[in-house]
């Protein structure tokens, strides 16, 4: 009996050894689910078939990443651009381009031009940078400011303060889009009751001008002066 316990303690332990090779490479990290893309921060971004994706709350979500490859259960997986994994992807070029795109669009709210894409892919390619801080970059553009600024008048009809102005930035630098934060400014109490105002204006205009119009009836009708 001794030894029997001893031959499947043996068996065991060589299937944990076995398997922690394997273990040892998959890692947890946490990405950012906004609409149907995945953000993970120092990886990039991929967008994920899904019926349920105008949700328009982000949520950070568990995945998993495997030398060259992230793994998001319930989401997909997706192959990124590493200088560690010793693999050589004839497509890099193309993913590299694709990951930009999608930050101009996060970023930016539009898609990138072919200088754009040549200049993060070089800063990519030939200064080590990562995803991360090509997305901090654009942050840190006047065009990000201004674009900020612009949903600030469009839906709040003012400028965009500085507070305002770097919280949306450090949103978007850690995973936040474009189109999550021009959602909420369109959305925010503030955007409401200036939209309420109008409505009153506009109900207040009305009445003046239905008084104006029933004195100017009252006129023609008692003094023949009709204008």
């Amino acid at each position: 009996m001794k030894l029997f316990l001893l031959s499947i303690a043996t068996i065991f332990s060589a299937s944990l050894i076995g398997l922690t090779p394997v273990l040892a490479q998959s890692q947890r990290i946490t990405c950012l689910r906004d609409r149907n893309i995945i953000n993970c921060s120092e990886y990039g971004s991929f967008k994920y078939s899904s019926k349920n994706y105008n949700n328009r709350k982000s949520i950070r979500i568990n995945c998993f990443r495997d030398r060259d490859i992230i793994t998001c259960p319930n989401y997909g997986n997706f192959r990124y651009s590493s200088n560690n994994n010793n693999g050589d992807w004839s497509n890099n070029n193309s993913n590299i381009q694709t990951e930009i795109n999608n930050l101009y669009i996060q970023v930016l709210g539009r898609n990138a031009n072919s200088n754009e894409l040549r200049r993060y892919n070089q800063a990519i390619n030939n200064q080590s940078w990562s995803l991360a801080q090509a997305r901090r970059n654009l942050a840190n553009t006047q065009e990000f400011n201004q674009a900020i600024s612009n949903i600030y008048r469009e839906f709040l009809g003012r400028n965009v303060d500085n507070n305002g102005l770097q919280s949306y930035r450090n949103q978007v630098i850690n995973g936040r889009s474009f189109e999550d934060v021009k959602n909420e400014i369109a959305n925010s109490p503030e955007a409401r009751n200036r939209n309420n105002n109008y409505n009153n204006n506009d109900d207040y205009n009305q009445s003046d001008y239905n008084f104006e119009e029933r004195i100017k009836n009252m006129l023609c009708q008692s003094t023949g002066l009709c204008f």
